[in-house]
C-alpha cells in the first residue's frame, strides 16, 4: 500500500520535491533561449530556491551550494547583469542533470551519492560561479566554461513552444501503479456485481407474471364458487394475495431504485478509478524539448518543437512506454529529416525547421503523430536500399507499394543512413518503436513526400486497463479481441466460403481472406455451432488479412484488463484476462500471437478446414492411418499392407510433416519410425500427446533397431504400442492396428 506522507522520511520527501523542481528548471531552461521573460526567470529562481531550502533541511551541503549558485545566476539574469547564452544554459542544464541523478536515486543513498560525487558537484558549482564573474556581454573571443561538448561556432537554436513552466498542481496525491491496479480490479468487480443484481431483479420481474396469473385464477375460482363458504374463502384468499402483491410492488420499486443507484454508483466509481490511471500527454513528454535542444546543438540544426494536444488523457503505462520510441522518432526527424539551415534556405525553406508532436483520441484509440517539414523520404532511394540489403529481389521490390516500402523502416538493423553517428544510423530506433507497438497492441503508419517532410502516426489503445473488445466463442468458451485490431466482422454463408489449393477463404473488398477455425488455432476441441452462417473476425497483420472463424458472436464489451498470473509464464496467443458482465472469465487474445500461430500452421502444412464438431456424422469411409517414415520403401510397404486390409493410409516423410498432417486432418492411428530428420518419432509422439485435439489418437512406434532405450522412451512419451521392425511382418503390423483401432469400417 502506498505510504502516507507522515510515514515518509525527510530524505523521501526531499527526493519527491527535488524531482518536481528539477523538471520545472529543465522546462524553463529549454524554453528560455527563445525569450527570457521575467515570469520564466522568476519561476527558475523559485525552483532553485526551493531545492536549496529543502537540501539545507536534510543537511545535503553539496546540493545546497549547487542550488545556491544556480539561484544566483538566475537572479543575475533577471537583473540584466548576465545574458543566458546557449553555453551558459548548457552549464545550468549540466547542474540540473546532477539534480536529476539525485532525484532518481534511492533516498537512503543520497548522502553517500553526494559524498562520492562531491568533486563533481564542486566542479559544477565552480563553473557556475565563474559564469557569474563574467561580464554580461562577453567578447566573441571569450568562451564560457563548458560542461558538455563545445557548441558550434554559430550555435543553432531549438525553440519549444510548449516549454512554459507547468501549472502548479495543488492537492496531488501520489499512488503506486500497483495500488491503482488493485483499485481498478475492485471497481471492475463492483460493475460486474451491480450488473448481476440487475439481472436478478429482471428475473424477479419476470416472476411477477405468474403472480398475475395466480390472481386471475383466484378470481375465477371465487366467481365459480359463488356465495358459498368456499367462495368466501376464495375471495378472502384473493384479497390477501392482492395485499401481498401491493407490498411486493412497493418492494420491487425500492429494489429497482436501489439497483439503478448501485449500478450508477459502481459505474461512476469505475470511471473515477480509471481516470486516476490517466495522465496528460504533456506530462509524459516533458523530457523531449531538452532532447531536441541538445540534438540540434550537436548536429547544427535549427528547429522549433511544438507539442499539441498536451492535455489529452493517456494511460500512465502507455505514456511510460511511449517515452523511448518517441525519442527515437525525434532523433531520426532531426538527423535524417531536417536539413541543415543553409540547405533549407537554398531550397526556399526557413532556416529553422518545425517538428510537431501531437496527441488526440480518434475512433476509441490514442493517435500520436510526429511531423517534420524536412527533406522527406525518396521511395525510389528506399527501394534501392531494400534491394541492396537483400531484403527483396529487384523484381519484387519494383512491385512494392509506397506503404509496403515504408514497412521496411521498422525492420531490425535497417537504416537509410550511410554513416553511424552518436544520434542515429544503427537501425535500432524504429525497431524499438515496432517492438513497443507489438507489446501494446498498436500500429504505425508512415507518410512522406520527397522535399515535404514525413509523418509517423502511432495508433495505440487509450488505456491498457480497459479495452473495447469483441467477444466470441471458440471451443464453447468466450474469448475477446480488441476492436482496434479487427478490420471487419462478417457472417459467411456456406456459399461464401471458397476453396483453392486445399485452403478456404472468403472474399472481402475484392481480396481473398484465408479462413482458419479459431478453435483449431487455439488448440481447442470445436464447440457447438448454432447457425449455418459462420461468424468471421477479420484481423490485419501488417498488410495481410486473415479470418478467424468463430462459433458465435457475443457482442462488444468494455473489459477490465487483468494481467495473467506470472506463474503461468507466457501463454500462447493470450494477452490478458477479464470478466464478463455475468461473471464468466474471458481470455483476451493477442492478435500478434495469433498471426504467428497462423504462420506456423502455414509453414507446417495446409490449414485446418472449417467443419462441424460431430465427426461421426461428418466422416464416412474407412479408418485413416498416418504413416510417418523417412524411408520411401518402408512407407510404401506399410501403406500397401494397410490399404490391402481396407484402411486408408496417408504418408509423411518425417515427424515435422507428420505433425502438420495430424493437426490438419483426422486420423484414427499414427504409425511412426523413431530416427528421422527434423523431428524424431519420439518427439512426434510427445507433440501429439500434448495437443488436446490429438492426445487420444493412438500412436504406434515401429523401429528396426529395437533398442530398449527407444522402447522405453517411446512408451514414456505416450506411445500406445511399440513394434520392432526386426520381426516385422505384415500380419504383425495388421494385428497391432486391429488391436488399437479395430476393423477398417
Amino acid at each position: 500500500m502506498t505510504p502516507d506522507l507522515a510515514d515518509l522520511s525527510l530524505l523521501d520527501l526531499f527526493a519527491m520535491e527535488l524531482a518536481t523542481h528539477r523538471q520545472a528548471i529543465e522546462d524553463g531552461l529549454v524554453g528560455i533561449e527563445s525569450g527570457a521573460s521575467p515570469e520564466r526567470l522568476e519561476g527558475l529562481m523559485r525552483a532553485a530556491h526551493s531545492i536549496k531550502g529543502a537540501a539545507r533541511i536534510v543537511e545535503l551541503t553539496q546540493a545546497v551550494g549547487l542550488a545556491h549558485a544556480m539561484e544566483d545566476l538566475f537572479q543575475a539574469a533577471q537583473q540584466g547583469r548576465l545574458d543566458l547564452t546557449s553555453a551558459r544554459v548548457d552549464a545550468l542544464l549540466a547542474a540540473n542533470d546532477f539534480f536529476g541523478e539525485l532525484s532518481r536515486a534511492a533516498p537512503a543513498d543520497l548522502p553517500d551519492l553526494l559524498s562520492r560525487g562531491g568533486e563533481r558537484a564542486a566542479a559544477i558549482e565552480h563553473a557556475l560561479r565563474q559564469l557569474l564573474s563574467e561580464d554580461s556581454a562577453p567578447r566573441a573571443s571569450e568562451a564560457a566554461p563548458k560542461l558538455q561538448a563545445p557548441a558550434a561556432p554559430s550555435p543553432p537554436q531549438a525553440s519549444v513552444s510548449s516549454a512554459a513552466a507547468p501549472p502548479r498542481e495543488d492537492g496531488v496525491l501520489r499512488l503506486s501503479s500497483e495500488l491503482v491496479g488493485r483499485l481498478m480490479g475492485l471497481a471492475g468487480q463492483c460493475v460486474v456485481e451491480s450488473g448481476a443484481l440487475a439481472r436478478v431483479f429482471a428475473q424477479v420481474r419476470d416472476a411477477r407474471r405468474a403472480h398475475f396469473d395466480l390472481e386471475d385464477l383466484l378470481a375465477a375460482l371465487a366467481a365459480q364458487l359463488g356465495q358459498s363458504e368456499a367462495g368466501d374463502t376464495a375471495r378472502r384468499a384473493r384479497e390477501l394475495f392482492q395485499g401481498i402483491m401491493a407490498a411486493r410492488a412497493q418492494a420491487d420499486k425500492a429494489l429497482d431504485d436501489l439497483s439503478r443507484r448501485l449500478e450508477n454508483l459502481s459505474g461512476r466509481l469505475y470511471d473515477q478509478v480509471l481516470g486516476s490511471r490517466m495522465r496528460p500527454f504533456a506530462e509524459g513528454v516533458r523530457g523531449l524539448p531538452r532532447m531536441v535542444r541538445d540534438v540540434c546543438r550537436e548536429l547544427g540544426r535549427e528547429a522549433r518543437f511544438t507539442v499539441e494536444g498536451g492535455k489529452t488523457p493517456v494511460d500512465r503505462d502507455i505514456l511510460e512506454r511511449l517515452d523511448a520510441p518517441l525519442g527515437h522518432l525525434l532523433r531520426n526527424a532531426l538527423d535524417h529529416g531536417l536539413e541543415p539551415p543553409e540547405e533549407r534556405v537554398a531550397s526556399g525553406k526557413p532556416a529553422q525547421g518545425h517538428v510537431v508532436l501531437s496527441a488526440r483520441h480518434a475512433a476509441g484509440n490514442l493517435e500520436v503523430r510526429l511531423c517534420d517539414d524536412g527533406r522527406g523520404m525518396d521511395p525510389e532511394a528506399l527501394r534501392a536500399r531494400v534491394t541492396a540489403l537483400g531484403l527483396a529481389a529487384p523484381d519484387m521490390a519494383e512491385r512494392l507499394t509506397r506503404e509496403e516500402l515504408f514497412e521496411f523502416l521498422f525492420l531490425p538493423g535497417f537504416t537509410t543512413s550511410s554513416a553511424v553517428t552518436s544520434v542515429s544510423g544503427r537501425g535500432v530506433g524504429l525497431d524499438a518503436v515496432r517492438v513497443m507497438l507489438q507489446e501494446c497492441g498498436g500500429r504505425a503508419r508512415v507518410e512522406s513526400e520527397p522535399g515535404n517532410g514525413a509523418t509517423f502516426t502511432l495508433t495505440l489503445p487509450v488505456s491498457r486497463s480497459v479495452v473495447r473488445a469483441l467477444v466470441f466463442t471458440a471451443g464453447g468458451e468466450p474469448y475477446a479481441l480488441a476492436l482496434s485490431r479487427i478490420a471487419r466482422v462478417l457472417l459467411a454463408e456456406p456459399g461464401d466460403i471458397q476453396s483453392a489449393e486445399g485452403r478456404q477463404f472468403v472474399t472481402v473488398d475484392g481480396r481473398h481472406v484465408g479462413l482458419v477455425p479459431a478453435a483449431r488455432l487455439l488448440r481447442l476441441a470445436p464447440g457447438a455451432v448454432e447457425s449455418e452462417a459462420t461468424p468471421v473476425v477479420v484481423l490485419q497483420a501488417g498488410n495481410a488479412l486473415f479470418g478467424l472463424a468463430a462459433e458465435a458472436l457475443l457482442g462488444e464489451r468494455d473489459l477490465v484488463v487483468h494481467p495473467l498470473d506470472p506463474r503461468l509464464g507466457r501463454v500462447p496467443n493470450v494477452a490478458a484476462a477479464s470478466l464478463l458482465d455475468d461473471g464468466r472469465p474471458v481470455l483476451i487474445l493477442d492478435d500478434a500471437g495469433l498471426a504467428r500461430s497462423l504462420e506456423i500452421l502455414l509453414a507446417e502444412g495446409r490449414l485446418p478446414r472449417l467443419g462441424r464438431p460431430d465427426r461421426s456424422v461428418q466422416r464416412r469411409g474407412p479408418k485413416r492411418v498416418l504413416v510417418v517414415d523417412d524411408s520411401l520403401t518402408v512407407r510404401e510397404v506399410e501403406r500397401q499392407i494397410l490399404a490391402g486390409r481396407g484402411y486408408r493410409a496417408v504418408t509423411a516423410v518425417d515427424g515435422m510433416e507428420g505433425l502438420a498432417l495430424a493437426r490438419s486432418g483426422e486420423f484414427d492411428l499414427v504409425v511412426t519410425d523413431v530416427d528421422m530428420p527434423r523431428m524424431t518419432g519420439i518427439e512426434l509422439t510427445r507433440a501429439l500427446k500434448a495437443d488436446p485435439l490429438l492426445a487420444r489418437t493412438p500412436v504406434m512406434i515401429v523401429s528396426y533397431k529395437d533398442r530398449p532405450e527407444d522402447r522405453l522412451a517411446g512408451l514414456e512419451a505416450g506411445a500406445d504400442h511399440y513394434l520392432p521392425k526386426s520381426g516385422f511382418q505384415g500380419d504383425a503390423l495388421l494385428d497391432a492396428v486391429l488391436a488399437l483401432i479395430g476393423e477398417p469400417e
